[in-house]
């Protein structure tokens, strides 16, 4: 093991590495003009460090470092919100290299970027996005694509309205007619009965499973 590896091992990089010819600077003097700077240099080397294990990995970095990963991973300042929530941004940036950007104009795309902002909105009638031709063949632009995007009626009424819309922009294709539809309908939550040996159909609210 080399002297620096173990220098910067032992917490004292500058102390440690002092001349130490007949042991003059091994006193207690030079240990407490060394440590401030060997802790602050020691603290620095970590970050560093830090940054090729953790915090290029969008998973697992710190909060902080999110907006600045967006620009390394494809996104600017008119596709990326700084207000958007942590857990959404590190769920964007991790699926942006292999999928979103790959991707982008799919119907896939478009619905996991809307879910990863918590955003309730179903797509609805959308093609298959192949570029050049649609499902039935007919060249693009003979036919228009027809494309519904369905959300709970509050949503009318707040900014989410407005978030939806902002992503529909960017994701859908450009070529497309959309239609804001707004139906609760499509979010009610349903339940199954559980079906038991002694029981068709159970009517006991407790046995109930919500899907």
């Amino acid at each position: 093991m080399s002297s620096i590896l173990s220098a910067w091992q032992t917490g004292r990089p500058i102390y440690s590495r002092l001349p130490n010819r007949n042991g003059i600077y091994e006193n207690d003097t030079s240990d407490w003009v060394t440590a401030f700077w060997d802790a602050k240099i020691t603290e620095l080397r970590t970050k560093i460090d830090d940054i090729k294990t953790r915090q290029i990995n969008p998973l697992i970095c710190d909060p902080e470092w999110l907006d600045y990963l967006s620009v390394i991973y494809g996104w600017n300042s008119k596709h990326w919100q700084k207000s958007w929530a942590v857990e959404s941004k590190r769920l964007l940036l991790s699926r942006s290299l292999d999928f979103i950007w790959e991707r982008k104009g799919n119907r896939e795309v478009l619905v996991y970027v809307l879910e990863s902002l918590n955003l309730k909105a179903k797509v609805i009638d959308v093609g298959d996005f192949i570029i050049g031709v649609n499902p039935v063949g007919d060249e693009l632009g003979v036919n228009t694509w027809k494309v519904k995007i369905i959300m709970p009626t509050v949503y009318e009424f707040i900014n989410e309205l407005e978030a939806v819309k902002y992503i529909v922009l960017r994701f859908a294709p450009c070529w497309i007619e959309i239609f804001y539809i707004f139906d609760d309908s499509f979010f009610t939550v349903a339940e199954l009965l559980e079906i038991t040996d002694s029981v068709v159909l159970g009517d006991n609210p407790g046995n109930a499973i919500e899907i």
